[in-house]
């Protein structure tokens, strides 16, 4: 497959879709999004940036280069760190102090703050259960 295909397919959706229809697909697929958990020799933290990755590119395809797609993957990457480390959820700081001015709404970036705080637990469990 062509690898500028989804790019351009992200574009395609940018363009045809609002914005608040696009942030509400990026939630869906990093909800169901596959956790990668089938490599067994490769370290839960080399895991964790892994999955890292894909939510952050799943984000670039869909919201492109622009100051939402970073906020996505700002506030997944805390979540997931928090939830790595095994720090409650309580401690999470409240995403919509980040951006006020954006296509995401607040309960839009807590949903994708508990995603990542729930992958990263997942891949935390791995690390003391291999």
């Amino acid at each position: 497959m062509n690898s500028s295909l989804p790019m351009l397919l992200g574009a395609l959706i940018r363009l045809l879709l609002p914005a608040s229809l696009v942030t509400r697909l990026c939630v869906w697929q990093v909800r169901h999004m596959e956790l990668i958990t089938r490599f067994q020799r490769v370290a839960p933290t080399d895991l964790a940036l892994m999955q890292r990755n894909r939510a952050s590119r799943c984000f670039r395809i869909l919201l492109g280069d622009s100051v939402e797609g970073e906020l996505a993957t700002e506030v997944y990457d805390a979540g997931m760190a928090m939830g790595f480390y095994g720090f409650s959820e309580g401690g999470l700081p409240s995403p919509t102090a980040l951006f006020v001015k954006s296509a995401w709404r607040p309960e839009q970036l807590r949903e994708l703050q508990q995603i990542g705080n729930n992958h990263g637990a997942l891949l935390y469990g791995l690390r003391r259960h291999p």
